[in-house]
């Protein structure tokens, strides 16, 4: 009979794990004390392994977020460095653009971000005449269709200013639009939702291409 069953895996808790730690050491006691506690039963052909990470650790074999920037300003030549950026979402290259971006920058945009929300909110409760937490609630899905229509990724990593403001444009157009020929606040969803799923679908065939 063939085997059926796969692969079984756990992982070990171990310490923290410094440059110029004994990764053999450290491995063999942390499996140890596991089989003590019970939590683990080691059986003929186990095979105990550790991830690349805690290695480089341990020899000291990894760039930091320094060595990040001194390597790009040398091969640049010191010239400006335009960085994209990946509307830092939680992605495993952000460390290296921290190396790249200069902190400044990064806290600039998150500033300039505050500041134009804030401004949108008075123009909003000018418009409205009246101060509310939710006042905007209806606002995110044109947000992001209008994110999506300037070109920026969904995932983030890609995408620009100009083109989100002219998103938000076509936007508001469509929606005076749909407010003219009585379309209810349902339909105007429904729209705004279509729409962002045909934009994701079309990014993405275009990425395949």
């Amino acid at each position: 009979m063939s085997r059926m069953g796969g692969t079984v895996s756990m992982g070990i808790r171990a310490p923290i794990i410094r440059s110029g730690d004994d990764l053999v050491e450290i491995v063999t006691n942390s499996v140890l004390e596991t089989v003590k506690d019970g939590a683990l039963t080691i059986r003929d052909r186990d095979v105990i392994a550790m991830t690349e990470a805690i290695v480089a650790r341990a020899q000291g074999n990894y760039a930091s977020v320094d060595d990040i920037a001194a390597d790009v300003r040398a091969k640049l030549g010191g010239e400006t460095v335009g960085v994209l950026f990946p509307i830092l979402s939680r992605n495993r290259f952000a460390i290296c653009l921290r190396g790249i971006a200069n902190v400044r920058v990064v806290a600039g945009a998150y500033i300039f971000c505050a500041l134009m929300s804030a401004v949108a909110g008075l123009i909003l409760t000018g418009y409205h005449n009246i101060a509310s937490l939710t006042l905007a609630g209806d606002y995110s899905m044109n947000s992001l269709a209008a994110a999506l229509i300037g070109g920026n990724a969904i995932e983030g990593g890609r995408g620009g200013v100009w083109g989100v403001v002219l998103g938000s444009f076509f936007m508001m157009l469509l929606m005076a639009i749909l407010t003219m020929l009585g379309i209810s606040q349902v339909g105007k969803l429904i729209i705004q939702g279509c729409i962002i799923l045909a934009v994701v679908a079309a990014q993405q065939l275009w990425k395949k291409d």
